[in-house]
């Protein structure tokens, strides 16, 4: 199976964009107006985390193209699944607990439900939409891992039937608009959602979700255009459009015709990832190979930069009283959240996910499903 360096790389890019995001926060300090100018500069990194949707839907139909549909495949690839996300993510939430004060937030009833629903993968309020997690606790990152799983347990369902796509479309189709017209909803694409008593409906039924629909949907077609894409011309064609995507997403963006999290957005990198795959050949031998790294990583990298963000600031920010103080330590935090990652990139996710792989799957039926380049997922 060809291996796809430039959504290898593109997700690494994704995981800098949301390093981005989380830190340039601390670049505004107390003062508010700072903070907004700042975030009118870097608020569109955020699409770090619509670039992570898109590619788990594409991936999930790319890598399980060849796979017989049946309960074998489905059971198959949500023990890889879980094989791959639990032991790191586990892991780093153990390291979030302790650097957050331990057991002394079981004495707090709200941080001791938090940690519970981090434990547990279940969403805990409507307060806060699309993520109804309480954003203000520890590990507030793993709002996207429960979409994730979410995604994971509909596209299992779907690998038991030969067209994986139109149950997928109909699962959309009723989770997003149906179900919730029946219950008196008009149909929306907010990424707030639907106004909903309890935090489980809201999530199962958030239009976020059609980020990983595109996904699948850009995979899809890929599947059925990579034989024919094979002629250089077309692969120079598709990396040349490519970068008119990439550069109409980001005029949008700047225009606020394109909103973050939005289906309008997802389609826009929908398409752009279709073309980079088309054009693979054209740009393998040109990316370079800390982007790859970067891609290696992304996912530690995505887990822990943000625990690591507020340790470094708890028990240092006091002291920065100056941009150049609050720059170093933003340095600092990016630093050890690189080594972090690197250490759980090359001890979890590659040594202990092949160990158990090995254990639990058998050579014959390994899969990589989630692998664009190495042992790695998002």
């Amino acid at each position: 199976m060809q291996k796809l360096n430039s959504l290898q790389a593109l997700r690494g890019l994704a995981a800098l964009f949301v390093v981005i995001f989380h830190y340039h926060f601390r670049l505004g300090g107390p003062d508010e107006h700072a903070l907004e100018y700042w975030h009118s500069i870097f608020g569109w990194s955020f699409i770090g985390v619509d670039i992570f949707f898109v590619i788990s839907g594409f991936i999930m139909v790319y890598t399980t193209r060849q796979h017989s549909p049946g309960i074998v495949t489905s059971g198959k690839f949500l023990l890889n699944r879980m094989i791959r996300i639990l032991p790191l993510y586990y892991l780093l939430l153990f390291f979030a607990f302790l650097l957050n004060g331990a057991f002394y937030l079981l004495d707090n009833e709200e941080s001791a439900r938090n940690l519970i629903s981090a434990l547990t993968f279940t969403v805990s309020t409507i307060a806060a939409s699309p993520q109804y997690i309480d954003l203000e606790q520890m590990y507030n990152v793993r709002w996207t891992l429960n979409y994730e799983l979410y995604f994971y347990l509909v596209f299992a369902l779907c690998l038991l039937f030969r067209q994986r796509i139109l149950p997928l479309l109909a699962w959309a189709a009723a989770a997003v608009f149906i179900i919730p017209a029946l219950f008196g909803n008009a149909p929306t694409l907010n990424i707030h959602g639907y106004q909903v008593e309890h935090a489980l409906w809201g999530f199962l039924s958030n239009p976020v979700i059609l980020d990983f629909v595109v996904g699948a949907l850009a995979g899809g077609l890929y599947v059925k255009l990579e034989k024919a894409a094979r002629q250089r011309w077309l692969q120079q064609l598709a990396l040349g459009l490519a970068l008119v995507m990439v550069f109409a997403i980001v005029m949008g963006l700047y225009t606020q015709h394109l909103y973050l999290l939005s289906l309008r957005l997802g389609v826009a990198i929908g398409i752009t990832i279709l073309l980079l795959s088309i054009a693979e050949p054209v740009l393998h031998n040109y990316i370079p190979r800390i982007a790859l790294y970067a891609g290696n990583i992304s996912f530690s990298l995505y887990l822990c930069h943000n625990t690591v963000n507020y340790f470094v600031f708890d028990h240092l920010g006091d002291k920065a009283t100056s941009m150049p103080a609050i720059l170093g330590l933003i340095a600092l935090s990016i630093t050890l959240s690189l080594a972090l990652s690197h250490c759980t990139w090359k001890y979890i996710e590659v040594g202990l996910t092949r160990w158990l792989k090995a254990k639990l799957l058998a050579p014959s039926t390994t899969w990589h499903q989630g692998q664009v380049t190495s042992e790695r997922t998002g």
